[in-house]
C-alpha cells in the first residue's frame, strides 16, 4: 500500500502489484476502498493505467482542481485520471 486518502467516510488506498501473468510481470497501480481501515475492497475496474505500461508505486495528489496520479516505476510520470472526485 503506497498511500491512504480519506474521502468523506471512505478511505481510498493506492496500491501496486503485478497485473499480468506473463513473465517478466508488469507492475500496475490499483485502488481499494474501506470504511474501517481493516476490510478493503479492490476496485473492480482494475488498474488505473494499463498493465502493459508497467507503471506502479502510485501517489495521488489533489492540486485544488483535479487529481494527479504520479507513478514511480521505472521513472516518475504524471497521469491525469479521467475520474475527478473531490477530496
Amino acid at each position: 500500500m503506497n498511500q491512504v486518502i480519506r474521502m468523506g467516510d471512505t478511505y481510498v488506498a493506492v496500491l501496486h502489484g503485478t497485473g499480468s501473468p506473463e513473465t517478466p510481470r508488469q507492475w500496475c497501480t490499483y485502488l481499494a476502498t474501506s470504511r474501517d481501515l481493516v476490510h478493503w475492497t479492490k476496485d473492480p475496474r482494475g488498474p488505473l493505467r494499463p498493465a502493459s505500461e508497467n507503471k506502479s508505486s502510485g501517489q495521488l495528489v489533489y492540486d485544488g482542481q483535479q487529481w494527479r496520479l504520479y507513478t514511480m516505476h521505472d521513472k516518475v510520470d504524471l497521469h491525469l485520471p479521467k475520474l475527478n472526485p473531490q477530496p
